[in-house]
């Protein structure tokens, strides 16, 4: 497609025009095509039965009709491309608002159906047997254009009044704003609650497993104006039972105590700063807890690709061969160099004994100890 107009005045001394069997009678034809920017959208054609009807003098009247109509498709299509995206986030929204509602009545254990009625000066809870009446005004509660509720007013021997309606709709626009904000509030502390419960859990149990693999001498240790050295039960019970005591906390989870002898607690300078020691301490055990676990699973995931490489050798050097006896000493040379140990390999008898046959036997490359 060239993209640039072409016309025919004379189309019986054209060579390249293709009648059209619809229009039998065309003398002389115009094609201009429709572009927005670079973009081709459509064609405009004219034809005539009458030879010379049609030139180049045509083509600056209808190019630029050309480009005023390309502009108006293209705006056209933009705009129905614009309102289907749109529909398609507001549907979005909508199954989010109406999930966000389901999850947040199971998680505050409410029911689906909440509702009150205000009648003769009080407020009760809507029952099932209450219907509006007939006459009663009736404004839907809505949120991103979910139906979450209703508004439902009902005035006895007076008819309502358009300001009236206006009022419901207002009140229910506000309601509905609200009770989104509120929901949207409870969820995130909800949500925020479980995820310091889930950070309290996983501290509880790396805290756990730390310990587990620590000797009981090294988890405290006591300062008797002397020297400090690992503490003994019974020497703690009595330094708490005189002295103050503080615990070390990580996000919410006790891990130990700061406890000190003969400190009173109204004594507010002393208690403030062994708050803040037992504060920072608590941090950077942490810290070096976590630098532990960071170290710990660096080297195993180092132990695991040793492991993958040495598979990875072990495999290349056996592939090359169809020999079972050749595969079997390959193997054992590669093991064994590997891990620098004598190694042994056989196949074992239809009775499960090994053989002993020195064909499937390698040991030649073994040094140091057995395996």
């Amino acid at each position: 497609v060239t993209k640039k107009s072409i016309v025919i005045p004379d189309t019986a001394a054209a060579e390249f025009f293709l009648p059209n069997p619809l229009l039998p009678n065309t003398r002389s034809e115009a094609a201009v095509p429709l572009l927005a920017g670079d973009t081709l959208v459509g064609m405009l054609d004219a034809q005539s039965e009458q030879p010379g009807h049609l030139n180049e003098e045509t083509l600056l009247a209808f190019e630029p009709m050309a480009k005023q109509i390309a502009i108006a498709i293209q705006n056209a299509r933009l705009v129905a491309e614009t309102q289907a995206a749109r529909a398609e986030v507001e549907t979005l929204l909508r199954r989010l608002t109406r999930e966000g509602w389901r999850e947040y009545l199971d998680g505050v254990h409410k029911p689906e159906k909440t509702g009150f009625v205000f009648e003769q000066d009080r407020i009760a809870p809507l029952s099932d047997e209450i219907q509006p009446k007939e006459d009663a005004l009736v404004v839907p509660i809505s949120v991103t254009g979910e139906t979450l509720g209703s508004l439902t007013v009902e005035i006895e021997g007076k008819p309502f009044i358009r300001q009236s309606e206006e009022l419901l709709q207002a009140v229910a626009r506000r309601v509905s704003d609200h009770i989104e904000n509120l929901r949207l509030l409870e969820s995130a502390e909800r949500y925020r609650a479980q995820a310091e419960e889930a950070s309290r859990r996983l501290t509880h149990e790396g805290w756990q497993n730390y310990l587990a693999a620590k000797a009981a001498a090294s988890r405290g240790f006591i300062y008797d104006l002397n020297q400090v050295r690992p503490y003994e039960t019974d020497e703690i019970r009595k330094v708490e039972e005189r002295g103050i005591s503080l615990p070390l906390k990580v996000r919410g989870e006790s891990i130990g105590k700061l406890i000190i002898q003969d400190v009173d607690e109204r004594d507010e300078e002393a208690v403030e700063l062994a708050g803040a020691v037992a504060e920072r301490l608590s941090a950077h055990i942490e810290s070096l807890r976590l630098a532990l676990q960071t170290e710990q699973a660096l080297a195993a995931t180092r132990r695991q690709a040793q492991r993958e490489q040495a598979l990875r050798q072990i495999t290349s050097a056996i592939r090359g061969s169809a020999d079972p006896a050749v595969i079997l000493r390959t193997a054992a040379r590669e093991l064994g160099n590997i891990l620098g140990r004598q190694t042994v390999v056989r196949l074992a008898d239809a009775d499960g004994k090994p053989k002993t046959d020195g064909s499937t036997t390698d040991s030649s490359s073994a040094d140091g100890g057995k395996e």
